[in-house]
């Protein structure tokens, strides 16, 4: 089954006629915890992983689609995007999601652990601007220890 003949499936199994058309309210509650979505989420994120883009993006975005919230899943495929070196993606998604939330520190963190994974030095200011400056304890907190760790290497 291919991601959109999975979209469709998920819409007609909750009388939706168009799950590409469905607004936020109009979402069923528990699309979120549909089985489908799960096993079409994992396909996608290792597609992401294992370098298989296309397949993947295809899979990752009809799940974006048929979630209420796709943040948590946006920054699960930032990661894994980043671990099969590709860290595009986490910097376009981080970046947008930054541009309506500048003090959010801990998507700096994500933001700059895949540019890491992804091998984009851009990642070093990032994390030197967090530790010098952060007001976010946690995100302070998770930017040392990950440099912390890299220093084991």
């Amino acid at each position: 089954m291919n991601p959109s003949e999975a979209t469709v499936e998920l819409a007609y199994s909750y009388g939706q006629t168009s799950a590409l058309g469905m607004s936020e309210a109009s979402k069923p509650p528990g699309a979120d915890e549909h089985p489908l979505v799960r096993s079409v989420s994992v396909i996608g994120l290792l597609g992401c992983v294992y370098k298989q883009r296309e397949d993947a993006a295809a899979a990752c975005d009809a799940v974006e689609r048929m979630l209420r919230d796709p943040l948590q899943f946006r920054i699960q495929r930032s990661l894994a995007q980043s671990l099969g070196g590709d860290c595009q993606y986490a910097i376009d998604t981080i970046n947008k999601h930054l541009e309506t939330h500048p003090d959010d520190d801990g998507a700096k963190v994500i933001l700059g652990v895949s540019m890491m994974m992804g091998n984009d030095l851009g990642w070093v200011p990032i994390f030197k601007s967090i530790i010098a400056s952060s007001t976010d304890h946690d995100a302070r907190m998770a930017a040392m220890q990950f440099v912390g760790y890299l220093k084991t290497f």
